[in-house]
């Protein structure tokens, strides 16, 4: 892998909230004037997010101790910007 080829930085970002997603939000089939974050396409990026920073821990400590690595949240500052477009 990269790590064997002498690569010791790698960055990671995590998935955005797939349930607030423009073309989620228009194609779901509930009311067609209101759109919403669909929370379980949330939850499953939320989840899958989770995971991957335990993973990327886990990694950390025990096969790639002198590597950085940096995890992007993608999902909190999407969300925000979903959230609150005003601060935006």
């Amino acid at each position: 892998g990269l790590y064997a080829l002498g690569a010791r930085r790698f960055a990671f970002a995590g998935l955005p909230p797939m349930g607030c997603l423009p073309l989620v939000m228009t194609t779901d089939l509930g009311d067609a004037f209101i759109r919403r974050c669909i929370d379980n396409l949330n939850m499953v990026a939320v989840s899958y997010n989770s995971k991957l920073q335990n993973m990327l821990n886990e990694m950390k400590e025990k096969e790639l101790k002198d590597a950085k690595i940096a995890y992007a949240d993608i999902y909190t500052a999407t969300l925000d910007i979903i959230k609150h477009p005003n601060k935006y």
